[in-house]
């Protein structure tokens, strides 16, 4: 959703590459950490150890010609993750704690594949947790490509539909490796290297419980603090909107707002002329990337339940007529459509509530709102317990 929420949940999601810069001044070191790199693929004999400071990764150590083994003593006060960079492009991550050895072996051009420590059971945690999730991402990249190929042409959408569906099914593998592996390996400093990967928006209630073991497990860690802070932060907002949303006019248990809007041929279409069936109203736009991604799920969801006192209402947050019926043909989106072309003016906007699309809310048929902001199988599985009933 594009809203403070998600501002939130992307700073949370890269908290832990800018943490060091909440400190201007590091404490005065109170041990070392010996770090012995045996490197391939390193540009110009050149290697840099570099830790971040004001969002700024600055030197502290380095070797003018690096020979494939070399061992460095660096100044550590607490766990902390370094970056190791040559001369070029490529750079890889390397944990280091006070007064523990840690040799780190492998290709700098590919950290993700080729990593290993035997010494460091930080690093090899951290490490073998990027080898794993690397087949994922590679698998996703792949899907990502077919789905985005096969949109380009009407006469290809349902193999698109079926790559949309592989990918989120991907993704949803994706989410259970990272929360199995980290379950597995707490507690342990390079969970705080594996928690960004999530979708924490979609995983919250996770992240929120993670978040209660890494206060008891892990209390010491500046990681610690602002992970916890943050997700703590991010609670409030949830139950402070949950609480707005009870009080409003579009609250889940009372009756949906009416509203008027012009399907895509200028004809007047109310909610209430919808009544004595259950409606997705679907809140969404032709230049909303997460609207589109949800496309697949949408056709899914409509194909199975058409015919069964059924249907979606697709309420567009549109300012082009084109744009909106483009998007309607090209994802295949073939149930009913309507749209004041006055994207976030539109009064429909604040007769909701909504502050993010992609939105979705589930009228029964006596026109009361039983759902909202559901989204891909959560939504499936809403739909398929109700119009069981």
């Amino acid at each position: 959703m594009y809203n403070l929420f998600k501002a939130l949940l992307l700073l949370c999601s890269v908290f832990l590459l800018w943490a060091c810069s909440s400190d201007s001044t590091k404490e005065e070191s109170v041990g070392s950490s010996t770090l012995t790199l045996k490197l391939t693929g390193v540009t110009g004999g050149k290697l840099f150890i570099q830790e971040l400071r004001d969002q700024t990764w600055i030197t502290i150590d380095s070797s003018a010609s690096y020979n494939g083994n070399q061992t460095f003593k660096i100044a550590v006060s607490e766990p902390d993750f370094y970056r190791i960079v040559d001369a070029g492009t490529k750079s890889g991550i390397v944990i280091l704690e006070p007064g523990k050895t840690a040799t780190v072996e492998g290709d700098l051009k590919n950290m993700a594949k080729t990593f290993k420590s035997a010494d460091s059971k930080s690093n090899n945690d951290y490490y073998v947790f990027q080898h794993r999730l690397s087949n994922f991402i590679d698998q996703e990249e792949k899907l990502d490509r077919k789905y985005k190929e096969f949109m380009e042409a009407a006469s290809t959408k349902d193999s698109a539909n079926y790559y949309g569906e592989k990918l989120n099914e991907k993704r949803n593998e994706s989410d259970q490796f990272i929360k199995s592996y980290i379950d597995s390996i707490m507690p342990s400093f390079a969970v705080y290297g594996m928690v960004n990967y999530l979708r924490i928006e979609k995983e919250f209630d996770y992240m929120y419980a993670l978040a209660d073991r890494i206060r008891k497990e892990m209390p010491n860690s500046k990681y610690s603090r602002l992970f916890v802070g943050e997700i703590s932060r991010m609670k409030t907002i949830k139950e402070e909107q949950a609480a707005k949303d009870a009080q409003g006019k579009a609250a889940i248990g009372k009756p949906a707002p009416n509203f008027t809007l012009q399907d895509r041929s200028g004809k007047a279409v109310s909610l209430s002329s919808l009544k004595g069936q259950y409606v997705l109203i679907d809140f969404w736009a032709s230049w909303c990337g997460p609207c589109r991604a949800e496309s697949p799920n949408m056709v899914k969801l409509y194909n199975k339940f058409k015919g069964k006192n059924f249907q979606i209402l697709g309420v567009s947050l549109d300012g082009s007529e084109d744009a909106w019926n483009g998007a309607i043909e090209k994802d295949g989106l073939t149930w009913l459509h309507v749209s004041d072309l006055m994207q976030w003016n539109s009064p429909v906007v604040a007769l909701y509530g909504i502050d993010g699309i992609p939105a979705t809310v589930i009228v029964d048929p006596n026109g009361i709102i039983v759902a909202k902001n559901l989204r891909g199988e959560e939504l499936l599985k809403a739909l398929d317990k109700l119009l069981k009933k």
